[in-house]
């Protein structure tokens, strides 16, 4: 039976991934109801899927155990937050982690640890990157009205570069650590 995406089927009630055991399904989902799997538990995201903040990608791990993903890619503040906003519907048991994922949450705890994830409480970072992104426009600017065209052509690719990096921190509330 097909399950979702390429490579990811459903045998008996047990999800398979590339023939690999992801977890067993513990209780059926209620029908329309929308659940993933975090740490053992089943949480029903029925709601919360049209307003996550990641997009679509959490469709993807319906009915699956979205654990690692889950862990490394939300911050403590917002694990706490999400989940007490989610109603749980079922328990089951989950599968061990494969060594790639265990290598991949090992790696993404030792960056946490080592400070590489944050940007310090003084907003300097911040700051330095609106300072980049302006002194780049600036130089843009200048160049134009000196009637140099490729270094204005140069200048304005890299400050939409560091807009762009500047967008991506935002959206992962990075920025405000919130």
């Amino acid at each position: 039976q097909e399950y979702g995406t390429c490579c990811r089927a459903m045998v008996g009630d047990q999800v398979l991934h590339q023939g690999r055991i992801l977890h067993s399904v513990a209780a059926p989902a209620v029908l329309g109801q929308r659940r993933v799997g975090i740490d053992g538990k089943w949480y029903d995201v029925t709601k919360f899927a049209l307003s996550h903040p990641g997009g679509d990608l959490i469709l993807d791990y319906l009915e699956r155990d979205a654990s690692m993903v889950f862990t490394v890619f939300h911050s403590d503040k917002v694990r706490a937050r999400s989940l007490r906003g989610l109603k749980v519907v079922g328990e089951y048991a989950m599968a061990d982690m494969s060594p790639a994922d265990k290598a991949f949450v090992a790696l993404n705890d030792k960056f946490e640890k080592e400070g590489w994830y944050s940007q310090g409480a003084d907003s300097a970072w911040l700051a330095r990157k609106v300072g980049i992104v302006v002194g780049l426009l600036a130089a843009c600017v200048l160049a134009v009205s000196a009637g140099w065209f490729w270094v204005p052509a140069a200048c304005l690719g890299l400050s939409l570069q560091q807009l762009g990096f500047l967008s991506h921190d935002l959206m992962h509330n990075e920025v405000f650590q919130d």
